[in-house]
């Protein structure tokens, strides 16, 4: 009842936030002796769609139009006794376009042409942001043709650790889950991790803009970046596209991993699809459909290090060639029938298998956009899309073939939003938006685990459990199947009150999300040397370090709301100086549990579980006040100095809260020392006391001051220089501590009495979720723009910036959780140095014979570079050696951190690091390593033309090369001292077929019409 009330308020008497997929457009108009002039109707006309909106200036001669589509348009200006004044102009994506021009005493039927387009400084706003058009979106060479690799353009925006930016980013210092992705005004988040729902294709999308420090009240639930998506609307004339983009192994390089002896591991992908707009009724109801279909056959280079056939007998020797070990004629029969799933070597050094993992794909998308003008005060858009995505991924948790996820999802989006103008000062949208993604992952092995001998109770060919030999190989899941289902409603609405020299917007939002989560839970296996030293040799006699599994009901569904509102006031104190100010109230209730089961709540002052309706108590006062100025010191539009100061909350997802309904007893997680293969929860085997996990009474919604100054330069005509200052810290971060950390005795502790040592008898690690983390980000961003000017545009960027925090994730564990200071040190994501660059060049030439001109006319090239120095790695040890359970332990520092020549063999050396005494923490402080760097350029080759010299046909060929220079791109190395592999790196920082992986060709083919 409260949101239906809530919904009401802000349908009927006030706003909702305004994130919207529209731009304003507003200015002053002068007469020749610089005098005001009233009255005057200021008109624009979409070029695309003919539909029209008018403005009439004040008595300070201002005009203001709110809520307008981006996209071209023609501008007139009338009032009798001048000439009219026309102007051609772009808007884009949540731009504030300030258009000022003079009025020259003649007739309506004379014409002023004020020739140029809007200015690139911005002198109305101090948000900054990226706006990625849609000439970069489909002519930019976009390897897997992923518009979120676009997001790497934007400065601030890194290549994260693991390389893939396919649902998720690192922008400004801030999280992976602090971003917002909107499309058509609509949010299209999940809370399961924060990242989006429906990545809409390239062909579907108008544009997109990347605001990542300071924006406005208006935007809100994330410190990070807010991406702002326009899908593309149909215009007065037919026009579309088909086409087909192909890429194939035979002009493939090898990868840097890959069996020098062995043929290029098959890659085929094949993109197709088409794009139709155009009328329904001509200049007033307007249609936009896509499909765009996805088939690829990929594989993943992997590589693990396999027993040769003398260690299949069970025969074990040391680097000298002697015999330590020998378990011939007794392995265990679990053991030895695993051992047929681990292929046999066929490469030499510490990875002595290399081979490939299959990772098919079959996606389809669709889209379809209606747009309808009641009338010129009212217009309605209705955008959906759809999407199916089934996959294969080979390397999820396991190094060998044969293992991984099966993956089917299906995803959904759909907006509608009205637009109305009230009065000629007052105008409304309201936006509805609905999203889903709806995902089950199953085993690719299906194997019946007591065919093999486990006697784990599960009686379905579900696939075998995860078996982890540190150091050696790794086969089988551990969980599976498992899927969710997360449906999102969202409504907003946002009037916009021009009044005198304020330009307002007051607003609030309302937002519910459930999250349906089911999994099974198959076991994981642990085999690190415990009790023969060797961790294969541990397996070979059946005994694990520890087994691993959840039992009980493991399916939640989990419920929450979100409210807000806000104001914000651009007020414009005079000709060049505009003062942003804003704030906004949020409110993100603590997740409720739909089916009635109960949260299982850990009190830390009496040491007992208990039942309840909630998690915690959700902060309510969430003020977030936001101040911006830009001024522009000569008055000329060509200069700014803006800068601004906000607070932004960030959302959680709702992991914790699912956690607690999975505490015991609803679901035990328990873990078995010194069992067996055969018998992982019985016999042999101990369980120790069950894992729990908690979060705080009370949560400190999750902040960061934002803050920046700049300066913008227009420095050559369509040329601009901007060099800015942008900075964060961040307060109430969410991290994991164990509070139940074991005691360390000294000459009495052991790694067998763990439990015995706990500060809460009768549990195991008690993992708190707490909001107490900190974070800061410095950044110095040099920016230089050149709009599409004589067929060349190019943009690009270098950022010199440090992240640093007590925790990167919210799932981050310190090593000593009684001392969470020790962890501060350079964010995860921290990049030092990062530039890139991307262009698009027309190639002119006309040529006297026809014959060259279809040759070697109408050619375009374009490119991107990017290159960032590495990410930091965060060396800890194999072995629990400070005896207190957490694992987290890092080693002392003897020597060099960096390597010097550091290479895939050895980025690190083991000799720079050593064990402390046992039950201390090592003192090497948190991510003091550093991983490999990247870089990576790539280009496209365009050729247009009119086939037999059709009219309104262009068929257009294209061959994009990518990784030009087939650059390593090294992924991170294994940071876990006392492992067979520490230090050495067995995979490129993205796999084939992304962005930096080796040089790979692609060929495409387009028909416009």
């Amino acid at each position: 009842m409260k949101a239906i009330t809530f919904v009401a308020v802000i349908l009927l008497c006030t706003d909702a936030s305004a994130q919207l997929p529209t731009a304003t457009l507003r200015g002053f108009v002068q007469d020749a002796t610089g005098a005001v002039v009233p009255g005057v109707t200021v008109q624009i006309t979409a070029v695309a769609t003919g539909q029209q909106r008018q403005a009439v200036t004040d008595g300070g001669g201002r005009y203001e139009l709110a809520f307008v589509n981006v996209g071209r348009y023609e501008l007139s200006a009338t009032l009798a006794g001048f000439k009219t004044v026309a102007r051609s102009f772009t808007l884009e994506v949540d731009q504030t376009l300030r258009l000022d021009f003079a009025m020259e005493l003649g007739t309506a039927a004379e014409t002023v042409n004020v020739v140029g387009d809007a200015p690139l400084v911005q002198t109305t706003s101090a948000s900054p942001g990226t706006v990625i058009d849609g000439r970069r979106m489909v002519d930019i060479p976009l390897n897997s043709r992923d518009f979120q690799q676009l997001t790497l353009l934007a400065p601030g925006s890194v290549v994260p650790p693991g390389g893939d930016v396919t649902f998720t980013i690192n922008v400004a210092g801030q999280r992976t889950d602090a971003n917002d992705f909107l499309i058509d005004g609509a949010t299209n988040n999940d809370l399961r991790n924060n990242q989006i729902v429906m990545p809409p294709n390239v062909e579907t999308v108008q544009e997109f803009k990347i605001q990542e420090n300071s924006f406005n009240a208006e935007y809100g639930r994330a410190s990070g970046a807010v991406v702002n998506i326009v899908t593309r609307s149909g215009g007065n004339q037919f026009d579309g596209s088909i086409f087909e983009f192909l890429r194939n192994d035979m002009f493939d390089s090898r990868n840097y991993f890959d069996d020098p002896n062995a043929p290029v591991p098959p890659f085929k992908r094949n993109v197709f699809g088409a794009v139709v707009g155009g009328p329904i009724v001509r200049g007033r109801t307007f249609f936009f459909v896509s499909y765009e279909g996805r088939r690829q056959r990929e594989s993943v280079t992997l590589r693990s290090r396999v027993p040769t056939e003398e260690e299949r007998r069970g025969i074990i020797r040391n680097a000298q060639g002697s015999v330590v070990q020998d378990f011939s004629g007794r392995i265990d029969p679990v053991a030895q029938n695993l051992l047929a799933f681990v292929p046999m070597p066929n490469s030499t050094g510490s990875f002595n298998w290399v081979g490939i993992g299959k990772r098919p794909r079959e996606a389809d998308q669709y889209s379809i956009k209606l747009d309808h003008d009641f009338n010129n005060a009212n217009r309605t858009t209705v955008s959906y899309l759809w999407q199916r995505d089934s996959r294969i991924e080979p390397a999820t948790s396991t190094n060998l073939p044969g293992f991984g996820d099966v993956r089917d999802a299906h995803r959904y989006h759909a907006t509608v939003s009205h637009q109305a103008t009230l009065s000629p000062r007052v105008l409304n949208q309201t936006v509805v938006g609905f999203n889903m993604l709806d995902a089950v992952a199953y085993a690719v092995d299906d194997s019946l685990p007591s065919a093999v001998g486990i006697n784990n109770g599960v009686t379905d060919p579900v696939g075998l459990p995860n078996v982890n030999v540190v150091g050696w190989f790794q086969l089988g899941h551990g969980t599976a199947p498992f899927g969710w289902r997360d449906p999102k409603f969202s409504v907003r609405n946002a009037f916009s009150v021009l009044a005198g020299r304020h330009s307002m917007r007051i607003g609030g939002e309302w937002r519910t999300w459930s999250n349906r989560q089911y999994g099974v839970n198959t076991g994981q296996y642990r085999f690190d040397g415990t009790f023969t030293t060797n961790a294969y040799s541990d397996f070979l006699s059946g005994r694990a370090a520890t087994v691993s599994a959840v039992f009980g009901d493991q399916t939640t569904r989990l419920r929450t709301d979100v409210y807000s509102a806000f104001v914000q006031d651009d007020w414009t104190l005079g000709p060049r100086l505009t003062l942003n100010a804003g704030a906004r109230w949020e409110y993100y209730t603590p997740p409720q549990e739909e089916q009635d089961r109960s949260f299982q709540i850990f009190d830390q002052q009496t040491g007992v579980v208990s039942r309840g309706t909630s998690p915690y108590k959700a902060e309510k006062a969430n003020i977030a006040p936001r101040v911006g100025i830009a001024f522009d010191p000569r008055g000329k539009g060509k200069m700014a100095i803006r800068g601004g100061y906000g607070i932004f909350y960030n959302q959680g997802t709702v992991g914790v809260a699912r956690n607690l309904v999975l505490n015991p007893p609803e679901a035990t997680s328990i873990t078995f020392r010194g069992t067996t293969l055969a018998n992982p929860f019985s016999g042999q085997g101990v369980a120790t006391v069950p894992t729990l996990d908690t979060v705080e009474d009370s949560i400190a919604t999750p902040l960061v001051h934002s803050y920046n100054g700049n300066v913008q330069i227009e420095v050559l005509p369509s040329t601009m220089l901007e060099i800015g200052y942008y900075g964060s810290v961040g307060r109430n971060l969410e991290v994991t501590r164990d509070i139940n950390q074991a005691v360390f005795v000294p000459g009495s502790s052991t790694a067998t009495n763990t439990d015995a040592r706990r500060p809460y008898p009768g549990y195991g690690s008690i993992l708190k979720r707490e909001f107490i983390a900190r974070s800061s980000y410095d950044s110095l961003q040099i920016v230089v723009q050149r709009r599409m000017s004589k067929g060349f545009t190019v943009s690009g960027s270098y950022v010199l910036s440090n992240s640093e925090d007590l925790g990167s994730s919210s799932g981050f564990r310190p090593q000593d959780s009684r001392n969470l200071e020790a962890e501060w040190g350079p964010s995860d994501f921290d990049v030092r140095h990062r530039g890139v660059v991307n262009f698009i060049w027309e190639i002119p030439g006309r040529f006297s014979s026809s014959l060259l001109n279809g040759f070697l006319a109408g050619w375009q090239i374009s490119g991107v570079s990017q290159f960032q120095t590495g990410s930091p790695l965060n060396v800890i040890l194999a072995t629990d050696n400070s005896l207190t359970g957490v694992r987290q332990d890092r080693p002392n520092l003897v020597g060099d951190v960096d390597r010097e020549n550091p290479s895939a063999t050895g980025w690190l050396d083991p000799a720079a690091f050593a064990a402390p005494a046992a039950g201390q923490f090592g003192t090497l402080p948190r991510n003091a390593a550093r991983g490999p760097g990247f870089s990576n350029t790539d280009l496209a080759f365009m050729k247009r033309f009119a086939p037999g010299g059709a009219d309104g046909i262009r068929l257009e060929f294209r061959f994009e090369v990518y990784n030009l220079t087939d650059t390593v791109n090294l992924a991170s190395p294994s940071v876990q001292l006392g492992s067979a592999n520490f230090g050495q790196i067995s995979r490129t920082r993205t796999i084939r077929g992304d962005a930096g992986s080796s040089r790979q060709l692609q060929f495409g083919l387009k028909l416009h019409f």
